[in-house]
């Protein structure tokens, strides 16, 4: 039989007004009127009370000198058992709302709690999921459709510290305090992570650069040749037109995207940035930083090669002055005869008195010798190699190395005696390469030139 009128039921021998938990409370359909909020049924309330729900419940925990209450829950909903069947899922609680607006200014919440007054802790929501086998989610969210979706959203607005999202994990294996992750594809822009304003980090900030993922490995060869075409530029970020988007104020270094996008076009990401009831989705272009760390290190290798080589260039020169202007009491003089002076079969003769002298120069017992090519640096141009390989020499060969020490070029030579190599490198890629004398497989010598085109 329907309850016509406004029903309360005690569920307390004492005065409602004093221990109104105990209360049930019914509104009767003869009170169905044009109120915003209809209620059937409100358990802890008294009819003076406004419901707001089609089910309220209300649970007064307190304690007097002659009475304490408390309860841990002012609802509870319970679902348990055993199933058989294989992909039901089971739902302890469901809220559901499903309400067409007339206007753009209302939204729709599935569930709406609230937690207030703890001077500790206060949680709006605790989520907890336990179970030996599978995987467990506290709190999973879903946004669907068309338009802006988000699947779990924080927000925070407090006088002290503020905390939209806030993740922790505390395992025995791995833990994530906070794991997203973003399905890429064809034509889809997908972010794990998106940031407005700084991120700032106390542990370190790691990618995955394990060879194991990792395929078409190649060298770097042309790291100082790309860098030496990246302008970096100083400037402000526009917060006046763009502030919604927390970017840095100041004065700012770096690259523009636009500027590198034929330099170093994997550095440069496209983006979106997420549009709000204000302002929409604006595309723009990045630039992934990280890329520079590699071409940094190989532009070190080849300019420290650089520096070796011109390091060897200059000690050569050094001692081609020193030969041709050599320090005073440096040549040793004869008595008037012939003497060796035991310096590669070169013998020294007096001539008269005086300071007038003649020498004698003889290839036997000479050693082979390669010099440092010139001009070096070197371009398309070319450049010149001198070597000198004695009589009874077997298989002489000038071999060429690229800097990563791989074999590139062979140069027999068949001639004893000086020699002279000219050295062309049209399709070569700037960097720096090396060169040895090879005589009968053993290396007699090596040096180093440089090639930008």
């Amino acid at each position: 039989m329907p309850l016509l009128h406004n029903t309360i039921v005690p569920m307390y021998s004492g005065a409602p007004s004093d221990h109104e938990q105990w209360s049930v409370y019914f509104r009767g359909q003869s009170r169905m009127d044009n109120s915003n909020n209809p209620v059937d049924v409100g358990i802890g309330y008294q009819e003076t009370v406004g419901l707001k729900a089609k089910l309220d419940v209300k649970d007064s925990t307190f304690g007097t000198g002659d009475f304490n209450y408390v309860n841990q829950y002012a609802g509870r909903f319970y679902q348990t058992g055993n199933y058989s069947n294989h992909g039901d899922d089971m739902v302890g609680v469901a809220g559901i709302t499903d309400v067409v607006h007339a206007d753009d200014n209302s939204s729709n919440f599935g569930g709406d709690f609230s937690a207030t007054n703890s001077k500790i802790n206060n949680v709006g929501a605790r989520a907890t999921a336990s179970c030996a086998l599978g995987t467990n989610y506290g709190v999973q969210g879903y946004a669907l459709d068309a338009g802006t979706t988000t699947g779990v959203y924080g927000e925070s607005n407090g006088t002290t510290s503020s905390i939209g999202v806030q993740g922790y994990a505390n395992g025995t294996a791995t833990n994530y305090g906070v794991y997203g992750n973003a399905a890429t594809g064809a034509g889809v822009l997908s972010y794990a992570g998106y940031f407005d304003g700084d991120l700032a980090y106390t542990g370190a900030l790691i990618s995955i650069f394990d060879s194991m993922v990792k395929q078409n490995i190649h060298p770097i060869t042309n790291a100082q040749a790309i860098l030496n075409q990246v302008h970096p530029k100083v400037y402000n970020f526009d917060t006046a037109q763009y502030g919604y988007m927390y970017m840095k104020g100041g004065t700012e270094y770096g690259v523009l995207a636009q500027d590198l996008q034929n330099v170093l076009p994997t550095a440069v990401k496209n983006l979106v940035q997420p549009g709000d009831s204000i302002h929409p989705p604006m595309h723009l272009k990045g630039v992934d930083y990280i890329e520079f760390i590699p071409l940094l290190i190989q532009s070190n290798h080849q300019m420290d090669s650089t520096i070796q080589a011109l390091q060897s260039q200059l000690i050569a020169l050094q001692n081609c002055c020193d030969q041709r202007n050599p320090p005073p009491n440096s040549i040793k003089h004869g008595d008037g005869g012939d003497g060796d002076n035991g310096d590669g079969g070169s013998s020294e003769k007096r001539v008269g008195t005086g300071n007038i002298h003649s020498i004698e120069l003889s290839s036997e017992g000479s050693t082979p010798m390669i010099f440092q090519n010139i001009p070096n640096p070197f371009n398309s141009g070319g450049t010149k190699i001198r070597y000198f390989v004695p009589d009874n020499t077997n298989n002489p060969i000038i071999a060429f190395y690229d800097e990563f020490g791989s074999r590139i070029k062979v140069f027999s030579i068949v001639e004893t005696g000086m020699g002279e190599l000219d050295v062309t490198a049209t399709n070569l890629s700037s960097g720096v390469y090396s060169y040895s004398l090879i005589i009968n497989n053993k290396v007699i010598d090596t040096k180093k030139m440089i090639f930008q085109k």
